[in-house]
Order: structure tokens, then C-alpha cells, then sequence
């Protein structure tokens, strides 16, 4: 392993791949949920400022969860919307106020945050990383209502089902020297 460099140059992108893939690591490996909660909402925050720099005016396939908002009337359901979407990582982040009380994470909401972030930064690079390639097949698998839509022969999905271990670390370290950037479209 070698030394951290003592400056180290990179742009917005880069910070989100760098956390983004670290989250990831951590949550294959049943790392700390609150470290992978705030890596992985780091990341989205960045990638969904240049998803909607990028994509302005945003079209559908365009938006993220935190884009919604939008089909909101008053400012107060807005703020409410926004809220309950950043209450752990606010909380996580700002330690001046209710120094006393808890917040409670629901580590579902960090995988569905980190598919949208891996989806989204996939569609501004145009391909992931072979680790979020990992992530990806391996949401699908928790979550198997989202290939449904996709013409995949029942003999394939019989097979997935079969081969793919439950045991996320053991997947990853199963899949992970296998697995291949993927490009997005």
C-alpha cells in the first residue's frame, strides 16, 4: 500500500466516485451504516448538482428522488419533502444543535440512495466502475421487481436466483474479480 499524498487535486466527479466506491466497499464488507449513510449522501448531493447542471431543464429520466419536490404545491411540503430526505445526514453532520438526541437510519433507504447515485453517475460518465457494476446486480437481486420490466428468459432469472449468494460479502468478493465497467446509456 502506498502513503497518501500530502495534496491531492480532484474534481467534483472524482470526490463522488472516490466516496461513492468507498461506500460500497464498506457496505459489502457490513461496514459502519452511518459512515456508508454519509459517503453515499455525499456523493448523491454531488451527483445530483451535475445531473441537473447537466440536464437543465430535467426530463423524467432525468430526475432523482430529491428532484421531486417539484410536483409539490407549497413551500412547506417542499421543505418538509427535503427534511425527511436529509434528516440522518444532517444529523450525521451537524453536531451544534439538539446535541442530545437520535436519529434513526434506516439502512434500506442508504441502498435505494446508493443505486440512484451509482444509476445517475453511470448516465453523466456514460459507464461504472466495475464495483458499482457489482452494486447494481446486486440491488437488482435484493429487489428483483425492478428486472421485471426487462425481457430476461425465466430460465436466466431461475439461474441468477441459484447462483447469486445471499451473503452480500461473500458476493462481492465472489463477483468482484469477474466484474466489468459497464457503460450506461
Amino acid at each position: 500500500m502506498q502513503p497518501y499524498p500530502t495534496v491531492v487535486t480532484v474534481t467534483k466527479l472524482q470526490a463522488a466516485s472516490s466516496q461513492l466506491e468507498t461506500a460500497i466497499k464498506l457496505y459489502f464488507e457490513y461496514g459502519d451504516p452511518v459512515s456508508i449513510h454519509a459517503l453515499c449522501s455525499n456523493a448523491y448531493d454531488v451527483i445530483h448538482a451535475l445531473n441537473k447542471k447537466r440536464n437543465d431543464p430535467l426530463e423524467a429520466n432525468d430526475m432523482m428522488l430529491k428532484d421531486f419536490d417539484r410536483f409539490l404545491s407549497s413551500k412547506a411540503d417542499k421543505k418538509l419533502f427535503h427534511a425527511s430526505l436529509n434528516a440522518a445526514q444532517n444529523f450525521f453532520k451537524h453536531g451544534n444543535s439538539d446535541v442530545n438526541s437520535t436519529v434513526t437510519l434506516d439502512t434500506r433507504y442508504t441502498e435505494v440512495h446508493m443505486y440512484e447515485a451509482v444509476h445517475k453517475y453511470g448516465r453523466l460518465v456514460g459507464q461504472c466502475p466495475a464495483t458499482m457494476a457489482i452494486y447494481m446486480v446486486w440491488f437488482a437481486t435484493l429487489y428483483p421487481g425492478l428486472l421485471e420490466s426487462i425481457e430476461i428468459p425465466d430460465s436466466v432469472r431461475e439461474n441468477m436466483k441459484r447462483t447469486i449468494p445471499s451473503d452480500r460479502t461473500r458476493f462481492y468478493a465472489e463477483f468482484l474479480p469477474t466484474a466489468k465497467p459497464f457503460s450506461v446509456r
